[in-house]
């Protein structure tokens, strides 16, 4: 899979599309962002030490509704 964005758009676009669905698959957000699932838990991974509180479940990806981008 290759993706057009640069990782901190790509990032950036992750946090966007999560709040916009509110709960995603890791699949869900590799399928919008045209990558793999494991550039999507690396990403999380990144942002998760920027700061940025992703809850993580087995089924689904969310963010609190304090955060914005």
């Amino acid at each position: 899979m290759v993706s057009n964005l640069n990782k901190a758009e790509r990032q950036n676009q992750l946090i966007h599309v999560i709040q916009q669905n509110r709960k995603m698959t890791a699949s869900e957000l590799a399928t919008a962002l045209n990558v793999s699932k494991r550039t999507i838990s690396r990403d999380i991974a990144e942002l998760e030490e920027q700061g940025v509180r992703i809850s993580v479940s087995y089924t689904h990806l969310t963010l609190p509704t304090i955060y914005s981008v």
